[in-house]
């Protein structure tokens, strides 16, 4: 989970991402996920200086470059993210709604203007099992239909 100091695509030397993590309900560290099962992703990272209000954002894109996820700490609570100078982090708990497969990140830290203090493309890497746990038995086919289960309501009728 340590993320090299060239790794960055962008930086601005203001921020720097140190280490990811994809965790599983139990904190434990994986690179395999549960069919629809969470993905926790713990982010550490340094700041020369304190900010007011940061965005943060998680993409998850397919080995082919393919972005299918992209949350950010402003979807969910447009509050001010502050961060200090030093070390801070942040964990982003996603609904995986992700079809089995072989999945990467990339992670951003922002201004809240938009400039980009660091990203870090395709830094971590994980799969999604067809096997399930809890009330999901598993993925049906041995074949993707798709990149995204999404929920759906159905009324069959005879």
């Amino acid at each position: 989970g340590i993320i090299p100091n060239d790794a960055s695509s962008i930086n601005t030397g203001i921020a720097k991402f140190k280490s990811i993590k994809i965790l599983n309900a139990e904190d434990k560290l994986i690179d395999k996920v549960s069919y629809l099962g969470p993905i926790k992703i713990e982010l550490s990272f340094e700041s020369k200086q304190d900010y007011s209000d940061v965005i943060i954002d998680v993409r998850i894109n397919t080995r082919d470059g393919i972005e299918i996820v992209h949350v950010m700490n402003k979807y969910d609570n447009p509050e001010k993210s502050p961060i200090k100078e030093g070390n801070n982090s942040a964990t982003c708990i996603i609904k995986n709604q992700l079809q089995p497969g072989n999945y990467t990140v990339t992670i951003g830290i922002h201004e809240s203007n938009g400039l980009t203090l660091d990203y870090v493309e395709n830094i971590s890497e994980f799969t999604v099992m067809n096997i399930g746990e809890g009330e999901h038995s598993g993925f049906i086919y041995d074949f993707n239909m798709g990149y995204v289960h999404f929920d759906s309501k159905w009324e069959i009728k005879h």
